[in-house]
């Protein structure tokens, strides 16, 4: 992914971004999407999809060594009980900047968000392929929802029940969640 789509990412809540298998990307505005203002901060950055396979931890994992190869430091929580980042964590190569905590505990998530926030420029949250109690708690503290989609009308109708997930969960906490589609193995090529 390089830094142009990157910071359209952090920047700019209303795109979709296109990352094919080589991590080369596009970004198109998506219109009427919730966004920030370009002073707010995003530190908080939650992957989701009520459907499993879709591409959530590849597209965590661009994310957070993106935004660590920029300087960043990065807290990725891996609240996937099959907790396939911390086994990445314990691979060669892993930047130092970036530290991965595995969480289990779905009551728990909101502290273990709240503190990673306190040491990190951004924290990732990569969610299990369900919709559960985990995913509301998580959406509650972010500031940026990305919603993995593959280019099926399954995956859309996934997309659509994740994004009407972090419209209630803005409307619980009074406040927008900036949100965004990122489709997965679709090639670069795609004109959206």
């Amino acid at each position: 992914m390089d830094t142009d789509v990157t910071c359209a990412i952090l920047a700019t809540c209303g795109i979709c971004v296109t990352i094919d298998t080589s991590a080369q990307a596009i970004a198109t505005p998506r219109p009427n999407s919730t966004c920030l203002n370009k002073d707010d901060v995003m530190p908080v950055i939650t992957m989701l999809s009520p459907k499993g396979g879709v591409g959530k931890t590849t597209t965590a994992l661009v994310l957070a060594t993106e935004l660590a190869a920029e300087g960043a430091r990065v807290v990725i929580i891996d609240a996937d009980p099959n907790f396939p980042l911390m086994k990445w964590a314990q691979l060669d190569g892993k930047p130092d900047n970036i530290d991965v905590i595995g969480e289990i505990d779905e009551e728990r998530i909101i502290e273990t968000i709240d503190e990673a926030r306190k040491r990190a420029d951004f924290v990732v949250v990569d969610l299990e392929g369900r919709a559960s109690a985990r995913t509301t708690n998580a959406l509650l503290m972010s500031n940026l929802a990305l919603v993995p989609t593959q280019g099926s009308g399954l995956d859309a109708d996934q997309a659509a029940r994740a994004f009407q997930s972090v419209r209630s969960a803005a409307r619980v906490r009074e406040r927008p969640i900036a949100y965004a589609a990122v489709l997965t193995r679709t090639p670069g090529t795609v004109k959206l």
